[in-house]
């Protein structure tokens, strides 16, 4: 679980384990977060970010992605602008469609119900609960 870089780094140990087990991860919940770097190109010490045109769909364990509907408003804030694909959705794209979650919110950077305001909680909680639940039928 992550929001932002720390769900980018979630979603790149998600992606690390699926290719070279290590930790045997269940599911991932991802808020205001963008699609990571390939770790087996890191390792070259050159940076790419997973494609969704060019690598498909490399999480297959269940997901929640929470993110703000105009979440390309903000890449331009980013140093890392230049490097990820111009699908704005990459993140939910990379996680296999079965087993993931999608909430849209319009709070901008912020995870549900942290702001002022309880827009898209109970949506958020709903998702995350479907995630942990399909994880643990499927893993237990």
């Amino acid at each position: 679980m992550g929001f932002s870089e720390g769900g980018t780094m979630a979603a790149l140990l998600l992606i690390e384990d699926a290719r070279h087990s290590f930790a045997g991860f269940k599911c991932g919940i991802f808020f205001s977060s963008a699609v990571p770097f390939d770790p087996d190109v890191v390792r070259t010490r050159h940076l790419r970010c997973i494609d969704p045109t060019i690598d498909g769909v490399v999480i297959h364990v269940p997901t929640a992605v929470i993110v703000e509907k105009n979440f390309a408003r903000l890449r331009h804030l980013s140093p890392l602008d230049k490097l990820w694909p111009d699908d704005e959705e990459a993140l939910v794209s990379i996680c296999a469609e079965s087993v993931r979650e999608v909430v849209r919110h319009d709070l901008g950077h912020h995870v549900p119900g942290s702001a002022s305001s309880t827009e898209g909680l109970t949506a958020t909680l709903q998702a995350i609960e479907r995630t942990i639940e399909r994880a643990s039928e499927l893993y237990s």
